[in-house]
């Protein structure tokens, strides 16, 4: 009957819907919220850090036998959970599998390898529901939910009991979700090749010193963002295209500024330069679209 993550139970059957809403704008979270109204209808609102961000009214003819009082299911997700979904409600299924078990589960992945598949695949079972993201046929590890009796988790394993269902969802290339994807897809991997030559220049002791200096630098943004381990880590749920383009510039605005410090601008110009170009085409034009390039990032 629910959409999304049908086992959940982060709010008791008699919670009114507004009861629902006021939660989530108290607690700043973020999710999904669920409802049927008395004429059968289903509709599924997507909150990020507590305010609405869009309300998906699902396909379907209204029930001849509704129910006499609106039912509602809401999920609190997590960061990672919550881009999922909003990805999910912004593409529309292409082929769906039936996978019996371990076996063909293997098939389709070498399947999708062979085929260099781009999109989200959807994994359902009567007591469990995934989303996982793949890119060029491969998984994509940072890009995982798994919601079972259990809870949720990021583990790439399959974690429901066969039989599943595997749903292949084609991505709307024009959706803000699908540019948020490419805008953080971009500028992490821009981040770790930039960071790679920044160890080569200055060492791993001053690199962390950089990142430490960093992280401090954007805390007050409360964004789930962080440098650490030589790499740009974006967990956070930013619910258009100008509110990730904000984060990302200051966070490469610090980048910039540190190592016009340690290495000077012209250095810092060849590396910002010579990073950028590594990234895939469409992930360099998303980032040029927000004029997120390297001439941004230094004197």
């Amino acid at each position: 009957m629910w959409r999304f993550f049908a086992t959940a139970n982060h709010f008791p059957e008699s919670t009114s819907f507004h009861e629902v809403e006021a939660r989530f704008r108290t607690q700043k979270s973020s999710g999904v919220i669920e409802k049927i109204d008395n004429a059968g209808l289903h509709s599924i609102q997507l909150i990020s850090s507590g305010a609405l961000l869009k309300t998906y009214d699902l396909p379907g003819q209204p029930s001849s036998s509704a129910p006499a009082l609106t039912r509602t299911h809401a999920v609190i997700l997590e960061d990672t959970a919550a881009r999922l979904t909003w990805l999910a409600l912004e593409s529309h299924s292409a082929e769906k599998n039936s996978i019996p078990d371990k076996t063909h589960w293997d098939a389709l992945l070498v399947h999708l390898r062979a085929r260099r598949w781009n999109g989200l695949l959807e994994i359902q079972h009567e007591d469990s529901h995934g989303l996982l993201l793949f890119k060029l046929g491969s998984l994509q590890s940072d890009e995982i939910v798994f919601q079972t009796s259990a809870g949720f988790s990021k583990d790439p394993i399959i974690q429901a009991q066969f039989p599943i269902e595997a749903t292949l969802l084609e991505l709307g290339h024009d959706s803000q979700a699908y540019q948020c994807l490419m805008l953080r897809k971009g500028i992490t991997a821009w981040a770790d090749h930039l960071l790679v030559r920044c160890q080569e220049m200055i060492g791993r002791r001053m690199l962390h010193t950089i990142e430490r200096e960093l992280n401090h630098a954007i805390e007050p943004w409360n964004w789930n963002i962080a440098l650490k381990d030589d790499a740009l880590h974006d967990e956070h749920f930013f619910g258009n295209t100008q509110e990730a383009a904000q984060a990302y510039r200051e966070v490469f605005m610090g980048i910039g500024n540190q190592l016009n410090f340690f290495i000077g601008s012209n250095i810092t110009q060849r590396i910002l330069n010579e990073s950028f170009e590594l990234l895939p085409t469409e992930e360099r034009n998303a980032l040029g679209a927000q004029r997120l390039i390297p001439a941004a990032f230094t004197l």
